[in-house]
């Protein structure tokens, strides 16, 4: 069997488009990835993270760590009904309660660290993560626009590791 292409097993935005045509409604989806994603620690406020494969969320020996995301829906036609954000977790310490926070000032990849990162905006939503693996979390009624920035974060001594948008998986 030959590889097919490498494809991103991470951070990306399901988006379901509906189209209509003249034989009735039909949906399809399309995969929008992060364009930017980093974290930032309180144990080390200068470090820059923007590199790195996995990305650490949680509150760990009382440091803090904390996800951004930022998404571009520029490329995207009008006609989205539904986005959900796609998260892989593993090394899920136990079950964690995580909040999704808006972010509207400017951040890079390459240069946000603990000192200099956006405030954090509106909550939007909170989850919960009980296991290690894939989840899908409705984000639909929190995005307008073209552009997605939040950050993930928790109140509580627990952690996971998510995988980043530099994760390569090849499939066959």
């Amino acid at each position: 069997m030959k590889n097919k292409n490498l494809f991103f097993v991470s951070i990306v935005l399901l988006i379901s488009f509906s189209i209509f045509l003249s034989y009735g409604h039909a949906a399809t989806k399309k995969t929008v990835y992060a364009t930017q994603d980093s974290y930032v620690s309180s144990f080390d406020r200068e470090a820059n993270y923007g590199g790195q494969t996995f990305l650490y969320c949680g509150i760990w020996s009382f440091y803090e760590y904390e996800v951004y995301m930022y998404f571009d829906f520029g490329s995207i036609k009008s006609g989205w009904n539904k986005v959900d954000l796609y998260l892989d977790f593993f090394l899920v310490s136990q079950i964690i309660h995580l909040d999704i926070l808006r972010i509207t000032g400017s951040w890079s990849e390459f240069s946000i660290t603990w000192n200099n990162k956006p405030s954090h905006g509106m909550q939007l939503l909170s989850f919960l993560i009980d296991d290690n693996g894939l989840y899908y979390i409705d984000v639909s009624s929190h995005v307008s626009g073209t552009v997605f920035s939040i950050c993930i974060c928790t109140s509580y001594d627990q952690y996971a590791w998510i995988s980043s948008r530099e994760v390569y998986y090849a499939s066959i």
